[in-house]
């Protein structure tokens, strides 16, 4: 199972970690505007620092509605490192 992070740096941007392979300058606008971290755990559980730095703790990260974004946002990024000349500049 994937670790993620995410650190929120701007209200839309931010920098994305899967398994310790960060991405930067991210639109994470998909993200609720509370959320100031994501910390993932190896089990699939995160916590979730919000904004005024209260602590929440899903036990599933996977069931939150944001997840697929999260994913595919940081696997866009991957793929336009992968393969630069199929990148449309959209990541």
């Amino acid at each position: 199972m994937a670790v993620w992070k995410i650190i929120r740096e701007t209200d839309n941007k931010g920098t994305i970690y899967k398994d310790g392979v960060p991405y930067g300058d991210l639109d994470i606008s998909w993200l609720p505007s509370t959320i100031r971290v994501v910390q993932g755990q190896g089990d699939g559980s995160a916590y979730l620092e919000n904004i005024n730095t209260e602590t929440d703790f899903v036990s599933d990260l996977s069931a939150e509605s944001w997840h697929s974004n999260m994913s595919e946002t940081w696997q866009d990024a991957e793929d336009a490192v992968q393969s630069p000349q199929l990148y449309d500049g959209s990541v």
